[in-house]
């Protein structure tokens, strides 16, 4: 947003000392309003120009993530409406749309760095994806000086200058997500229910948005009509992840497989993660799997995409809690394990970017790196 980016505190070149000489040719008292006026013009125009790179990266940076054709080769276009609709007059002109893409999308970066504010923050990342947008002025068509128009009144000279931005931003899909998977079956049958996902505020949605996920001991449902993965055996209810991210956090890998458990014991980290995240209603990545082979501490889960979920209640050994939106949703009993909650209605979480592992998984990382 403008006012609140950093990249406010470097130096302005060029279009500052030129209205600073102009103050000297043309008086003081009327060289200062010059000063201010022309200044004040220069970075409220950097200002838009930043919240444009920002925004085009912004977005170029999800739809890349969620592997979508406006990654290609219309990116541009889309780019430049956005950073044009953060322009006052609508104008801005975008230098370089560049980057890092695994899928051979984006070009690579050739501009070199001048020095000046048209440059990103630091350096590319050595690894992984990310997007890069420059902007610059643009007053009409092939015109990218603005004119210092009250030093031109005053004085007749100073032409104006061309002002840049830049923002940098990393994507792929969440580094990571909660130590435990469901299958496609159980996800598929929630949704058949007649379940929409949540949006994200308010925090507490209707109980009519709430599902029960990873069923064990009861009847088994069968939503999902199609089969798992080459090699990859019909998925079932869920299991237990190994907690290679951090305490119930499973990490993601660039293949899609991923190591867990598939009996029904919880650890002792998952068991307070389940608590935490029933109290808070934080919004986390749940691993969903179409595919499984291996049994008990063996098990690998081949997955499939990640849901956005807010945990309300659960039933696994040692640990039960009814559903705290809605206190009479509580259908797990005897040996059938679940876990309570509703689907939340968003493209990105805020976290570390994993590796792109080539499809869309439902759920992206952006984050401003430059």
């Amino acid at each position: 947003m403008p006012g609140l980016n950093p990249r406010g505190r470097r130096r302005d070149a060029g279009g500052v000392s030129t209205i600073v000489a102009i103050v000297l040719a043309g008086g003081v008292l009327l060289g200062m309003s010059a000063l201010v006026v022309d200044v004040g013009q220069i970075y409220a125009e950097r200002e838009e120009l930043q919240s444009g790179a920002d925004a085009a990266a912004m977005k170029v940076a999800l739809d890349c993530a969620r592997h979508r054709t406006a990654c290609g080769s219309t990116a541009r276009t889309g780019a430049e409406l956005i950073s044009d609709a953060n322009a006052k007059d609508g104008r801005s002109s975008i230098l370089e749309l560049c980057g890092r893409d695994a899928g051979g999308r984006l070009s690579r970066c050739t501009l070199p760095d001048s020095g000046g504010l048209v440059d990103c923050i630091g350096s590319a990342p050595a690894s992984g994806d990310y997007v890069q947008v420059r902007t610059r002025t643009e007053v009409a068509a092939d015109d990218y000086v603005l004119p210092f128009t009250f030093a031109q009144t005053l004085t007749g000279v100073g032409a104006g200058t061309t002002v840049g931005a830049c923002a940098r931003v990393a994507y792929g899909p969440p580094k990571g997500g909660l130590a435990v998977t469901i299958s496609r079956n159980e996800y598929e049958c929630a949704m058949a229910a007649g379940t929409v996902a949540a949006p994200p505020w308010p925090p507490n949605p209707s109980a009519t948005r709430e599902v029960v996920l990873g069923v064990h001991g009861g009847a088994a449902r069968t939503c999902y009509t199609g089969g798992p993965p080459s090699g990859w055996d019909v998925p079932g209810g869920f299991g237990w992840l190994d907690e290679d991210a951090g305490p119930c956090r499973f990490l993601l890998g660039a293949d899609l497989d991923y190591d867990g458990d598939s009996g029904t014991s919880a650890s002792r980290d998952c068991k307070t993660a389940l608590a935490d995240l029933r109290t808070s209603h934080q919004v986390i990545a749940l691993p969903i799997y179409d595919g499984e082979r291996g049994r008990g501490s063996n098990a690998q889960y081949h997955l499939y995409r990640l849901g956005a979920f807010v945990v309300t209640g659960y039933s696994v050994p040692g640990l039960h809690e009814a559903s705290n939106v809605n206190p009479s949703f509580d259908p797990c009993r005897g040996t059938d394990k679940c876990i309570y909650g509703y689907f939340v209605d968003v493209e990105f979480l805020p976290g570390d970017v994993g590796p792109d592992p080539g499809t869309d998984l439902g759920l992206a990382v952006v984050k401003t790196i430059g």
